[in-house]
């Protein structure tokens, strides 16, 4: 098992320090198919730990389903909007990403703090923080879908609201920001910044 995540993760480093560590993907019909089927996949595995949680009582796998169930969800919600697909360009397309690990950190808060009252609670009561959760993240994913294009996207890194605060037009964001090819255009790239 963890031999598949050092490869996964030796993949992605070679895949962002090499000669694709600049490019720019034209093909959104391409990310809208991988998006969709692994977050889909996501999810039926989400649901298939939730249900063998409850099967076995076994209250950390539940909430631990949860949270990839939550993750998943707005994971979806990301390949579902997908400007250029299926709606034109929106504000939901980043929306959804930036409240995606927020969203599933909050709903495993107590796997992350057990030892508190709320984290006593959720553990005895995992069903019903189960349900309450994911009907909070499906009612956040359809308010996401719905209201596409009302929603203010927050970026979440220091580094993205300094490029945010200089150029608002996403064309000028998604130039700037592209994953660089070795340590010299990142320091290259703060500098310019300061």
């Amino acid at each position: 098992m963890w031999f598949v995540v050092a490869l996964a993760v030796a993949a992605l480093s070679v895949i962002a320090a090499g000669p694709l560590g600049g490019s720019t993907w034209p093909r959104p019909e391409l990310l809208f198919t991988v998006v969709i089927v692994t977050a889909a996949t996501c999810v039926i595995a989400a649901t298939v730990v939730i249900a063998l949680a409850d099967r076995r009582e076994m209250a950390e796998i539940g909430l631990l389903g949860t949270a990839l169930m939550a993750a998943s969800v707005l994971s979806l919600v990301h390949g579902l909007v997908t400007p250029g697909v299926l709606y034109d360009d929106n504000d939901a397309f980043r929306t959804s990403m930036f409240l995606a690990l927020p969203v599933a950190v909050a709903v495993a808060t107590p796997l992350l703090a057990p030892a508190t009252r709320f984290g006593s609670w959720a553990a005895r009561r995992w069903r019903d923080w189960t349900l309450l959760s994911l009907l909070g993240v499906f009612v956040l994913a359809s308010v996401v879908v719905i209201v596409r294009h009302a929603i203010a996207t927050v970026p979440t890194l220091p580094i993205v609201a300094r490029l945010d605060a200089v150029g608002r037009d996403a064309d000028v964001l998604l130039d700037t920001v592209r994953i660089p090819a070795d340590i010299g255009d990142i320091l290259v790239a703060v500098d310019a910044e300061i």
